[in-house]
Parts: C-alpha cells; structure tokens; sequence
C-alpha cells in the first residue's frame, strides 16, 4: 500500500566545474591505492568510487535485460580527449589518462592524487561519455540503457608502464518487464 520514490538529478554545463556533482574527497587514481591529500582511507579508489557513486539500474526480479552490450571505456584513447585542451595531465581525457612522457614534468603526488574538484569533474564527465559519447562511439541501439558497470579499474595498460588510466566496464541493454509478472500500474 507504500511507494517510495527516488529521485536523483545532475544539472550542469560540459566542461564546467559542476557543483551539483556530489562532494568527493580526493583519491589515488587507481591500484586500490586508497585516498590522497587528507583522505586517509585505505580502500578504494578514484575509479571505484566514482563507479560506486554514478546511478545504475536497480534491477530486481520484476525486469529482465534483453539484448545485453558489454562495452570497455578506457581512458587516455583519442576518441575521449577533451577538445582544445592543453597536454599536460590535468583534465586531458573525460576518463582519465595520464602520460609520463607528457610535459611539464610528471610528478606522482601531483597527477596520480585526483583532488576533490577534479573528481568531481570526472563524475560529470563519466556521465556525458556514458549517456552521449559512448552510446555513439559502441553504436549502442537508442531502445537501450546503461545499466551497471560491471568493474572499475584505475590501472596501468598492459606494455605501457608510463601511462595510467581508467577503465570502466559496463553493460548496455534494453530493461523489460519479465514475462508473467504483474503489469506496470499507473498512480
């Protein structure tokens, strides 16, 4: 005899710092490596928890996926660099990427500790890839949704030990009613 509804909104530009983006502490880029700055957590890490913090799907016994689209988006590849911006490790992907070989000189501490603007940046950036540039870039059918990530890594890419990345796994697919449940009522 109770409905509950949840209700999550995100408003902002592209390419905008976006307060409206939830308040992230900063984190290690990857490696489980924790957080950076004044975090002191020991778990966890900057691509985990923005996976951990962007909606998806709660999928439950009354839907079912049809025609499931596994999809890598990995950062630091062409088709996810920010346009017109400058080279230097600071924001040069919408996923992360970072390069050694990339001037000014690279310094752990300061590229691979994402700061809590940054990461907020990220988050709104993760949504515009997953929602508009990965949708077109897969050739994702419209009739489909994002559903989860089904793993979130911050890593180095296999054979190039100067480059560090974010790598998000997800799946696309269209979410139905499961056959033989109740149907949908209007309130």
């Amino acid at each position: 005899t109770d409905v509950t509804f949840t209700v999550e909104t995100i408003t902002g530009s592209l390419g905008e710092v976006n307060s409206s983006s939830p308040i992230f502490d900063s984190w290690w880029y990857g490696g489980n490596e924790g957080g950076c700055k004044e975090n002191p957590a020991v778990l966890s890490d900057a691509a985990q928890e923005l996976a951990n913090t962007y909606p998806q799907a709660d999928l439950t016994e009354e839907y079912t996926l049809v025609d499931p689209i596994p999809i890598t988006i990995t950062g630091g590849l062409p088709w996810l660099r920010r346009t017109n911006d400058e080279l230097d490790n600071k924001l040069d992907y919408y996923i992360f990427g970072a390069d050694e070989s990339v001037t000014p000189p690279f310094y752990e501490d300061t590229v691979l500790c994402i700061t809590s603007p940054d990461m907020g940046q990220y988050y709104v950036d993760l949504d515009y890839v997953v929602q508009d540039l990965a949708t077109g870039h897969f050739n994702i059918p419209s009739t489909h949704e994002f559903i989860s990530f089904t793993s979130a890594e911050g890593k180095k890419p296999e054979g190039q030990s100067e480059k560090y990345i974010h790598e998000f796994k997800c799946i696309y697919a269209l979410k139905t009613d499961r056959p033989g449940n109740d149907p949908a009522i209007s309130l």
